[in-house]
């Protein structure tokens, strides 16, 4: 029987939750990813370098290993507590939207959460032209000299990584993919 690390370990005890009513986008996932990411760092773990916790177990191997510092993970054989993300993804994400790897007979029992997050990101995460306009909207909202100026380098800097970031994540994960040739 697997034990879990309590969830109150976590430096986010709930993810923001994506509504019933609403599907999963590029920005709620977004949220998601970085939530989960600062739970993972919570767990030390020497594997895969020893700097970045359990970041590993929540992300693909290949953006993983393009952090600074890391090596390859290795699951252990006898990994100890594991880490409930899974439990923290499937409350936060409505469960229509991941029950394409649900098994009938013992539901999420073997499904990772970076096979979860895949799935999401792959159907759901792409950014498509609404989000392109939000993107602009933030970029160009009102800033005020009462702000700090810093405010304002941060909304341009923001809206100035939202495009080039996706679509790398989307060159790694079809080079991650296996041919099918």
């Amino acid at each position: 029987m697997t034990s879990f690390v309590p969830i109150d370990h976590f430096t986010k005890t709930t993810l923001t939750a994506i509504p019933p009513d609403e599907k999963p986008n590029y920005n709620s996932l977004k949220i998601i990813h970085q939530e989960l990411n600062a739970n993972a760092m919570t767990i030390p773990s020497a594997l895969g370098g020893g700097h970045y916790g359990h970041l590993a177990l929540v992300l693909q191997p290949i953006t993983y290993n393009d952090l600074p510092n890391t090596i390859p993970w290795e699951n252990p054989e006898h990994p100890g507590p594991a880490p409930d993300h899974g439990k923290q993804l499937l409350e936060a994400v409505p469960d229509t939207f991941t029950k394409a790897l649900k098994n009938e007979l013992y539901g999420y029992a073997q499904v990772t959460v970076s096979a979860l997050l895949e799935h999401l990101d792959t159907k759901y995460g792409k950014v498509d032209a609404d989000d392109l306009v939000d993107n602009i909207k933030r970029m160009d909202a009102n800033w005020s000299p009462d702000q700090p100026i810093e405010d304002l380098f941060n909304q341009v800097k923001d809206a100035q990584k939202f495009q080039p970031t996706m679509i790398l994540l989307q060159i790694k994960w079809q080079y991650a993919q296996p041919s099918q040739t």
